[in-house]
């Protein structure tokens, strides 16, 4: 289990310095500069003084020469300021990751516990009105555009019906309450729960036709065990380690498909930060966003390789 472990985190490593290098050049590729966003038409600064600006900003150095820079201070702790609003980076990643965190793990895990309960039935019951209706619930949810639904979400329940608050965290102007931040995360949650459910529930679905047709599920028929016993303590285990590397999966995309969700509903999260600091150039703030996000994903899929090493014991003989 302990090689098994570490053979995951120096995978994330690898990856995670990957992802840095790319996003770096990717960045670096887009048209214009921090200094244009900066040293607007008009401003009246000589040649020599927007030299020395770029100079100090470190924008004059060749590519490799900017990464490393940014690697070394980053491994310190420093990810710099931001160049649109002045703010050390991580005091804005900070404040907004929180949100980000809170709206995907919140969508995944209802996801999941109305997928997984969904999906046994419709695995136990496979060709009946519970398997036809899963199938109907699964292709409505992945097939609808994200944003569709969410503007949808919006007009019934915001505009039509004045259930639910169409946008921001809590109310404006107010310090803010548990009961104001579930009411506020209703729409934007259900978006992403309704844009997961269907894949978790189909591969609930057919993995545990799957088991419910192994043999060891026979024997224990066979040995008169109960249905409940044959189903929560011999199929269900098997049967969820498809769906945890699914979760696994859709991680990465929760977290990076918040951006749509986030601008829609004004969440204040990395998304909306991330759209704002590419708008303005915020070299800073969009390596800041990057590791953050890619810590994030990164562990969770650890955990989740851990989980699913759990579940199935001889997986870390394969590994």
């Amino acid at each position: 289990m302990g090689r098994y472990i570490v053979k995951r985190l120096l995978t994330a490593i690898v990856a995670f310095f990957g992802i840095t290098i790319i996003t770096y050049i990717l960045a670096s590729l887009m048209p214009g500069t921090p200094l244009d966003m900066l040293v607007q038409p008009g401003s009246g600064l000589s040649a020599e003084e927007i030299a020395e600006i770029e100079h100090r900003m470190g924008l004059d150095q060749p590519l490799i020469v900017q990464y490393f820079y940014w690697l070394g201070n980053m491994l310190q702790g420093n990810f710099g300021t931001s160049y649109s609003q002045y703010r050390p980076v991580w005091d804005l990643l900070m404040d907004r990751i929180g949100p980000t965190l809170l709206l995907s793990i919140s969508s995944l895990v209802i996801a999941l516990l109305i997928a997984v309960p969904l999906g046994t039935i419709a695995g136990y019951k496979a060709y009946s009105g519970w398997d036809y209706g899963s199938t109907i619930i699964a292709f409505i949810g992945r097939g609808a555009p994200t944003f569709f639904v969410a503007l949808l979400l919006i007009y019934v329940f915001s505009i039509q019906l004045g259930w639910l608050p169409a946008s921001g965290m809590y109310d404006a102007g107010s310090t803010g309450s548990f009961t104001q931040l579930v009411a506020h995360m209703a729409l934007p949650c259900a978006t992403m729960v309704l844009a997961n459910i269907g894949v978790f529930t189909r591969q609930m679905r057919n993995s545990a036709v799957e088991c419910l047709s192994e043999d060891y599920i026979r024997t224990a028929r066979a040995k008169g065990m109960s249905e409940k016993t044959v189903l929560f303590k011999h199929m269900l285990r098997n049967a969820l380690q498809p769906v945890v590397t699914s979760a696994g999966l859709a991680l990465p995309s929760l977290v990076g498909g918040s951006i749509v969700i986030e601008q829609i509903f004004a969440w204040p999260g990395m998304g909306t930060l991330m759209l704002r600091s590419i708008q303005g150039r915020d070299y800073p703030t969009i390596m800041g966003i990057t590791v953050l996000i890619s810590v994030v994903v990164l562990v969770g899929n650890v955990l989740l390789d851990i989980l699913y090493r759990l579940l199935d014991p001889r997986i870390g003989d394969k590994a």
